[in-house]
């Protein structure tokens, strides 16, 4: 029987390439693989002050725009309100860092054979990508592999 907790996760970012874009919000929910219940201080939401954005001119391709009027919209907030909670945000190593020692607190002997599952929307595609381009940017354990 399977004993390893289920970490369903997303991460929101600021463009749909996931080779390429900055993540913007990290949110995440541990459950008990055998009940599917939450696990105790299982939840985790950060929001991520992208790299770049203190040079909003240089920061701001039109992918960027698109994907922040898109924020805008589904949050039914202004793009300049969007940038301003993204610029005041905390720091994306901080943040990867917190979000790391997230998970591996549900790992109970850290080793890959005892890592959480992960679960969620599109992942395969796009948060895994992203989360393995972290480990590597900021030489931080292996998450769920």
């Amino acid at each position: 029987m399977n004993y390893r907790p289920i970490v369903v996760f997303d991460f929101e970012s600021d463009s749909p390439n996931a080779s390429s874009c900055n993540i913007v919000q990290i949110g995440a929910i541990v459950l008990d693989s055998r009940t599917l219940k939450e696990k105790r201080s299982g939840r985790f939401n950060i929001k991520v002050k992208p790299p770049g954005i203190d040079k909003i001119d240089d920061y701001l391709t039109e992918e960027r725009k698109n994907t922040i009027a898109w924020h805008a919209k589904n949050r039914d907030m202004t793009s300049e309100e969007i940038i301003e909670e993204w610029s005041t945000s905390c720091d994306e190593k901080h943040a990867w860092e917190c979000f790391v020692d997230f998970v591996m607190s549900f790992n109970r002997k850290k080793t890959s054979f005892t890592a959480p599952i992960p679960c969620g929307m599109n992942i395969k595609d796009f948060d895994i990508p992203i989360a393995k381009r972290l480990c590597e940017k900021y030489n931080t354990k292996t998450l769920f592999w």
